[in-house]
């Protein structure tokens, strides 16, 4: 019972990060989806009409053609994006605004912060060839903000 409870907890968890993540601003730069560019200023998508340019000099072209800082080039994959300072980062990882989940978050939840607090009772006998009997109890806490 108490697992289900902790589940329960863990997918409401989940289910509140995931409506934040799809209200949050993204950040600006690029990516590839279903194969077109998309350029991603102030919140707003749009296609990828002209040449990108990093702040780091990075240049990513309407081809999807990423010519980076240092000379080398690679055409941009599905499902990564290349922020205004020009790294190349996982899209639904590193493109969305941490202050615009935190803001959602508040809004939702009245908090700051999360906290998910598992709680892991574990009890082990051991019988040796002596026949003596070994409990071992042990509790663990993990508490993640």
């Amino acid at each position: 019972m108490k697992r289900i409870l902790q589940l329960s907890l863990f997918l409401f968890f989940i289910t509140v990060c995931q409506v934040a993540l799809a209200q949050a601003v993204k950040r600006d730069g690029v990516t590839r989806r279903s194969g077109k560019m998309i350029e991603i200023k102030n919140g707003k998508e749009m296609s990828l009409t002209r040449t990108f340019t990093a702040t780091d000099g990075t240049k990513v072209s309407s081809s999807g053609m990423v010519t980076y800082a240092d000379g080398s080039k690679e055409k941009l994959p599905e499902g990564f994006a290349i922020n205004k300072q020009g790294k190349k980062v996982i899209y639904k990882d590193d493109m969305i605004a941490p202050a615009k989940i935190r803001e959602h978050q508040k809004q939702v939840t009245g908090k700051d912060e999360t906290t998910v607090i598992m709680k892991e009772q574990t009890h082990v006998i051991v019988n040796d060839s002596t026949k003596r009997k070994l409990v071992y109890d042990t509790i663990r806490t993990v508490e993640t903000k």
